[in-house]
């Protein structure tokens, strides 16, 4: 084997184990059921602001927003799974597990990538009710299970692909 490929096979072996070490406090806080209402509220404040910009009638009770479509109202809790928080975890874990880079040059990465994260996050919690809202009740899995579960995954590996072509490290 080259030196050239045993040097990146090591890499990425290291990369792997460091990512998977990262793991482990996000499955502790899985574990304790981890919540933080601030940022619930937080959140719920920021979908209700863009719920309302969108024409919904909609109101706030701390992580709650009340929706209302003529005769119906709909109460969507915001949990903590909704803050995307889980998203941020995996970003950063992949940031600091990725070798070769400085870390100042990490952090400044997530210095941006983490509030850009954050606010797509808000826009999936708005499509999803606005599209559930105005096409049918009855897609609101479909939006929220598999066209955001998959985008917001797809997002985060496209984020991070797209600082590792701009640090030249793929």
């Amino acid at each position: 084997m080259k030196r050239s490929t045993k040097k990146k096979l090591i890499q990425v072996i290291w990369f792997l184990v460091k990512f998977n070490l990262l793991a482990i406090p996000l499955y502790i806080l899985l574990f304790l059921n981890f919540s933080f209402l601030p940022l619930q509220n937080l959140v719920a404040h920021l979908s209700y602001m863009g719920l309302k910009s969108a024409g919904i009638r909609v109101s706030l009770n701390q992580a709650s927003l009340i929706v209302i479509q003529g005769f119906k109202i709909g109460v969507i809790e915001i949990s903590m799974d909704c803050t995307g928080w889980k998203s941020a975890y995996a970003l950063v874990a992949l940031t600091i597990a990725t070798p070769a880079i400085k870390k100042w040059r990490k952090m400044k990465f997530l210095l941006v990538s983490l509030p850009a994260l954050f606010l797509l996050n808000v826009l999936r919690i708005v499509t999803t009710i606005y599209l559930s809202l105005n096409l049918d009740p009855k897609y609101f899995g479909l939006v929220h299970d598999f066209f955001w579960q998959w985008g917001l995954i797809v997002a985060i590996l496209g984020i991070w692909v797209i600082w590792l072509k701009h640090e030249k490290r793929i």
